[in-house]
Formats: structure tokens, C-alpha cells, sequence
């Protein structure tokens, strides 16, 4: 999960990941601006790059393949402080995997 920083509050993380290596991310409250792209494995990261619906941002997840935490966000080629969006007494972000 992560936090919502409109509400402050904790909301869950969506990675769907598709067996064409096509992916959707997307936090719970913004199932109308899904990051949609392509995933590879790249040693022991899950990488997740495409652009989001509604804002058309290009952005780069890195993921650990093994447990689903969130390493690192790049919006086009600048990092994201994950410090902003990590819930208030969670040390990592983490995805829920859909089935």
C-alpha cells in the first residue's frame, strides 16, 4: 500500500502483470490514471515501464521480483522520493498482486 498524499491516508498499491509482459499499476483511488506498459525481469528486479491513462506521464517502476516491494519510481528521468508516498510507520511500499 501506499499513502494518498491528498488524504493522508494508506490506500492499496494494484500491479497487474500480464503473461504478454504487459502491466497495470495503479493506486485504489485512481483507477482512471492506470500506468499501463511493458514488465521484464532484469536479475532480481521487476521492472515496470509505460505511461499513465489520463496524464500521459512516462514513468519507470523497479520492484523486487521476490517480495513485491516498491525500490524506485522515475518520472520520465527523475527519481521520485518514495519518502512522500510511503504510509506513515511503513518502511516500503508494497504491491498487492492480482491473481
Amino acid at each position: 500500500s501506499m499513502l494518498n498524499p491528498g488524504t493522508n491516508q494508506s490506500q492499496p498499491l494494484n500491479l497487474e502483470l500480464k503473461k504478454d509482459n504487459q502491466f497495470t499499476a495503479y493506486p485504489q483511488n485512481e483507477a482512471n490514471n492506470k500506468l499501463q506498459g511493458t514488465w521484464k525481469i532484469d536479475g532480481t528486479l521487476l521492472v515496470c515501464t509505460g505511461s499513465t491513462e489520463g496524464t500521459r506521464q512516462k514513468m519507470t517502476l523497479k520492484i523486487d521480483a521476490k517480495t513485491f516491494h516498491l525500490l524506485s519510481i522515475d518520472q520520465d528521468d527523475t527519481p521520485l522520493p518514495l519518502g512522500q508516498i510511503t504510509p506513515p510507520g511503513a518502511n516500503k511500499i508494497n504491491f498487492r498482486k492480482k491473481p
